[in-house]
């Protein structure tokens, strides 16, 4: 379809109405998200969820709405079901029966739905090695914290790689200022720069950097 270029009066004008319909709009979910939440708690009923869910539609941020969900009724995301499901949060978590009181009323109805997860910041660039050595630091601490991690060998290969990586990209002036250090020292440096879990392993399989490699960035 041929599209013609229209005044830029009227497209303020469509604008505007966009603007005026998503406050409406985003006030309609609130009001059904409440009732949908105290439908999960009063009648066990996940229904009017699931339907608030589908009638949103992917235009709208639904990962909000999911954890809206999630944080006050007895609702969950189903990955297998690919929907919003009854959760039963006092028999699955170990916590208190969830009951509709006038004063959890008022904290659901006062938490507005789309602040319930962060929009996700909009962004140019990407740091990979910034995001990689954040995600292997995640994972070590959750480890240590006795959360099973599925496919560990995974995260070690990740983790070797990521140190080797990093030892192989040092800036020149860097380099050249561990033209006094033995192997041992040099080794200790290069992991100063990695995750804070690096292991003895893989600080063992480092490179050693080449006295000749010292000379050239000197």
């Amino acid at each position: 379809m041929v599209v013609q270029v229209m005044e830029v009066g009227q497209l303020s004008k469509i604008i505007s109405v966009i603007g005026r319909q998503k406050v409406r709009i985003d006030s309609m979910i609130q009001t059904a998200a409440v009732q949908a939440i105290a439908q999960s708690i009063v009648f066990r009923n996940s229904t009017p969820a699931a339907q608030l869910f589908e009638a949103v539609g992917p235009s709208t941020r639904r990962d909000a709405l999911v954890k809206y969900l999630e944080m006050f009724g007895n609702l969950a995301w189903s990955k297998s079901e690919k929907r919003v499901v009854f959760y039963d949060v006092a028999a699955i978590e170990n916590k208190p029966e969830l009951a509709w009181s006038d004063e959890y009323s008022l904290k659901v109805s006062e938490f507005v739905w789309h602040k319930a997860k962060a929009e996700p910041k909009q962004v140019s660039m990407y740091d990979v090695e910034e995001k990689v050595s954040a995600l292997i630091d995640s994972l070590r601490k959750s480890a240590k914290k006795g959360v099973e991690l599925k496919h560990a060998p995974l995260l070690d290969a990740v983790e070797a790689l990521y140190v080797k990586y990093v030892a192989s990209t040092y800036d020149p002036t860097v380099v050249a200022g561990m033209k006094a250090m033995d192997e041992a020292q040099q080794r200790e440096a290069i992991a100063a720069v990695a995750p804070s879990e690096v292991k003895a392993e893989v600080e063992a399989d480092l490179p050693k950097i080449e006295p000749g490699l010292i000379a050239v960035a000197a």
